[in-house]
């Protein structure tokens, strides 16, 4: 009790208690100053840095006494990434307009699939009808005649004629391949002659079969093919053409009707050849 009474009497005098067990410390104020809020509490020591946290060196002052900016922290891979697209951008913004005549061919390149779907269209609508009836498309493209051997014709190009009239070097009449026998086109689309007019029919390919292979068949009103018998069929001896002619023997003339001509090609099978004859 006594102990009690003399460290009680030591602290109301404001003496400093001794360094015991279980006992704190206060540190003494400053005279004349107190710091606010802090009256008869215990003041905490600074903390001392984290050994694993990272030590920033000191920034260095300038002439006027402030503190240098700190260094910007390394840019990621992704704000490269970004500022190399924006560089790239800024570089494409200030690149100069297109002149006017750069933007029309441009233009003009990419309507290009246009025009071939026009040309088709517009080529297939004429021609495949000229070519049905062999007018519209003779008078467009007329074969020539190359020369003439004992009265025949020869065409200047492939394909299936009609030499008509008494004049051998007059142009030549061209008539359209059907690859099938079913393909018969109307009696009024078909290439049409009069018998007084027709002399030969010419077949013209790069390697002619034989002769009697080319056949001519009337079809009746059933459509059904009967063979022409009569006709003559002979191979026209011209340098480095392959050229056969189909006639009537001399002083017979074709018989109305609707025709057909079966010509074996080598090398794509059968073709088909419609006409019709005229009185």
């Amino acid at each position: 009790m006594r102990e009690v009474a003399t460290t009680a009497s030591r602290v109301a005098k404001g003496r400093p208690t001794t360094n015991k067990p279980g006992m704190v410390r206060s540190t003494p104020q400053p005279k004349g100053k107190s710091a606010p809020g802090t009256k008869g509490q215990a003041v905490a020591p600074p903390k001392s840095p984290s050994p694993l946290a990272p030590v920033t060196a000191p920034r260095a002052l300038t002439a006027d006494g402030r503190r240098t900016p700190a260094d910007p922290p390394a840019p990621s891979r992704m704000s490269k990434m970004l500022a190399s697209v924006q560089s790239v951008q800024a570089a494409s913004d200030e690149s100069k307009p297109w002149p006017r005549w750069r933007k029309i061919a441009l233009w003009a390149v990419m309507l290009m699939p246009i025009y071939a779907i026009l040309i088709y269209l517009i080529g297939g609508a004429y021609f495949v009808h000229a070519g049905m009836n062999g007018v519209g498309l003779n008078k467009s493209l007329p074969p020539k005649v190359l020369a003439v051997v004992n009265g025949v014709s020869i065409p200047d190009q492939e394909g299936v004629f009609m030499q008509t009239g008494a004049d051998p070097t007059q142009p030549l009449n061209l008539v359209m391949p059907y690859n099938d026998r079913a393909l018969k086109p109307p009696l009024d689309q078909q290439f049409t002659v009069s018998a007084s007019q027709l002399r030969y029919l010419l077949i013209r390919q790069a390697q002619v079969s034989l002769p009697t292979d080319y056949q001519v068949f009337q079809i009746d009103n059933k459509d059904v093919d009967h063979l022409v018998k009569n006709v003559v069929a002979r191979r026209v001896s011209v340098p480095r053409i392959a050229l056969v002619s189909l006639a009537l023997p001399a002083g017979q003339t074709w018989a109305p009707g609707s025709y057909v001509i079966v010509s074996p090609d080598l090398d794509d099978g059968t073709y088909y050849y419609f006409f019709t004859v005229t009185k």
